[in-house]
């Protein structure tokens, strides 16, 4: 699309362009601008899509404490599970450490912790399973980082409150999940 100015000033204009490619589209958008006579500026942007990586993310106490101010809630995508078990694997080490900073600095703040599976199995399974993950959570930061019991409560909600799609992995993904919920 190309706009009219002036022969000395306040020419613009753009024009856009798609290039569809089986990695990820690229968009390019070219912006002249004629600001007097002897001077043009333009401006290229260029986009290009890309799959995100896992892992990029990091969870620590600062941002615990932002989603739960203003949500009441947070998601943890890093803590992580044995298949099929609630065996809480080494990985999940730094969120753990997260989770348990934001606990110490915030000593009044009481805590559901929510299981979350995908949903593969019988319903009845996975809010078992997702019971007894969470508990495995709150079991942990009892033991190895010394919060105090009566602060944490585990649940299981298992596929009840998908945060995307079953039929993906990729959502999949995002179901398997525990949320920190704070307690009122």
């Amino acid at each position: 699309m190309l706009f009219h100015g002036t022969s000395s000033a306040g020419g613009k204009g753009y024009i856009a362009a798609k290039l569809a490619r089986p990695t990820g589209d690229v968009y390019v958008v070219v912006t002249p601008y004629q600001h007097k006579t002897n001077e043009v500026v333009v401006l290229v942007d260029i986009i290009e899509e890309a799959a995100l990586e896992d892992g990029k993310v990091s969870v620590d106490a600062d941002y615990i404490a932002q989603q739960i101010e203003q949500n009441g809630t947070v998601a943890l995508y890093g803590i992580y599970f044995d298949f099929d078990k609630a065996s809480i694997l080494p990985s999940s080490n730094t969120e753990m450490q997260a989770v348990a900073d934001y606990l110490q600095q915030h000593p009044t703040v009481n805590l559901y912790i929510v299981g979350h599976t995908d949903m593969r199995g019988s319903l009845s399974y996975n809010i078992g399973l997702a019971e007894k993950r969470a508990q495995a959570v709150a079991d942990k930061l009892v033991t190895e980082y010394k919060i105090d019991r009566a602060r944490l409560e585990g649940k299981g909600v298992g596929p009840l409150s998908p945060a995307s799609t079953n039929q993906t992995e990729a959502g999949r993904k995002l179901n398997r999940r525990v949320e920190l919920v704070r307690k009122e």
